[in-house]
């Protein structure tokens, strides 16, 4: 057994993760933007005031890794989500850009939806609820971003967003449906 398949091991990453969101919510809150009146606009059938009236939007040059991760491999975890590879995350209601990945042909709109989906994730779950369910989520999916439920859920939510279709859905009762919150719905 890697220490990696000990529940508690993977509860406390979750903590540690959660602690580092906080502290990247910190720091970047106060030069982050809100959303303007046309994402506000293009949004608000979609999700609800408090996701829109709370998110912020901030442009850095890279995302940078957590500093923990330099324990990772003596937990027995090879290779960790390099977050210098992506493109936007959340941190609860601030979401950040990667300048070096955001260039002319990425489409501004369905990346901030898909932020905003995990904005929402948030809110519904609250911050550290959240983070063990994505530590557990990429834990119990073989390590691998793709498998890590809710980016499974975000990614499906762009999608239906981005299909052209001109329905609006809300966003945090098709959430809540997925994460088991409003059961009968």
């Amino acid at each position: 057994m890697t220490r990696l398949d000990d529940p508690s091991v993977m509860d406390d990453l979750a903590e540690r993760a959660a602690a580092w969101v906080r502290e990247q919510r910190e720091k970047h809150r106060p030069g982050a933007r809100p959303l303007d009146l046309r994402e506000k606009r293009a949004f608000g059938g979609f999700f609800n005031s408090r996701v829109l009236d709370s998110a912020r939007i901030a442009l850095v040059p890279l995302i940078e890794n957590p500093d923990f991760y330099d324990e990772l491999p003596g937990l027995g975890l090879k290779e960790a989500l390099d977050l210098t590879g992506a493109l936007g995350i959340a941190y609860r209601d601030v979401i950040l850009v990667s300048r070096r990945h955001y260039g002319a042909f990425t489409p501004w709109l369905p990346l901030v939806f898909h932020e905003l989906v995990h904005v929402s994730q948030y809110d519904l779950l609250g911050p550290e609820r959240f983070m063990r369910q994505y530590v557990r989520g990429w834990a119990e999916n073989g390590f691998r971003y793709s498998g890590i439920p809710l980016e499974v859920q975000a990614y499906e939510l762009q999608a239906r967003y981005q299909s052209g279709s001109g329905r609006i859905f809300n966003v945090d009762k098709e959430l809540g449906r997925r994460l088991g919150l409003f059961p009968g719905d």
